[in-house]
């Protein structure tokens, strides 16, 4: 909920930021970040406070976290995404609010998503606890039903475009435009996209970004024309 808080207040509108502020940081700080749990922060958090990833399992690792749902697991690497995003979108509340102490923290979280970026394969990786990364792995099936082990609903080519509040700095990482518009090509020529849930849903814009507006042009037009049928498909 924190960005839409964020994107009411940016638009100006009228109702009490402070109140709405206070609840969005707590949220973040005070409630678990496990998913679909309600609980109060535990050693997960504090963990990710710290190193600024959430930590994954190793293949066979037993949980430890009672705050972790049995069936949507850590969800490691999009928790980790998802919350760098959440701290930007505190970032900006803070500023408007003039808490600039608190805005200078939240931007630098903004940038945990750094912290689990793989260089040389150029994905998102799910890190374990002692900074090691996930190994072997595939990043189209590693992470057991809906890949909830290490992304969440979606599998690792979904989550490697999951940086939408620094698209220049997530070009940047993947070595310029050229590099990342062909990075970009590859998911859709090798039909790694799905359509299917949200994540995806800002990919085909990203071509706009590396100066290749034809190439979004052409990938929402396939998407309409294949994704919006006026059928039960659709």
């Amino acid at each position: 909920a924190v960005a839409t808080i964020a994107d009411a207040a940016t638009k100006g509108l009228n109702f009490n930021l402070e109140k709405a502020y206070e609840a969005c940081r707590k949220g973040i700080e005070e409630k678990t970040l496990a998913p679909w749990s309600d609980a109060k922060a535990g050693w997960i958090d504090e963990f990710y406070k710290i190193n600024g990833y959430i930590p994954a399992l190793q293949e066979g690792e037993q949980e430890i976290d009672k705050n972790v749902h049995p069936f949507e697991k850590r969800q490691a690497i999009a928790v980790t995404l998802g919350t760098a995003y959440d701290q930007w979108c505190l970032s900006q509340i803070a500023r408007i609010l003039g808490k600039n102490k608190e805005a200078d923290y939240y931007s630098k979280c903004a940038y945990n998503y750094r912290n689990v970026y793989n260089s040389q394969t150029g994905f998102f990786h799910p890190k374990d606890q002692k900074g090691k990364w996930i190994t072997p792995f595939d990043y189209r099936y590693s992470g057991g039903q809906g890949a909830r082990n290490y992304y969440g609903e979606n599998n690792g080519w979904i989550y490697r475009w999951d940086v939408p509040h620094n698209i220049e700095d997530l070009i940047s990482l993947m070595g310029g435009k050229e590099k990342f518009a062909l990075k970009l090509d590859s998911m859709f020529s090798e039909h790694r996209y799905w359509h299917g849930n949200e994540p995806c849903h800002q990919v085909a814009f990203m071509f706009n970004y590396a100066g290749e507006p034809w190439k979004t042009q052409q990938a929402i037009r396939h998407i309409m024309e294949t994704e919006y049928l006026n059928a039960p498909g659709g």
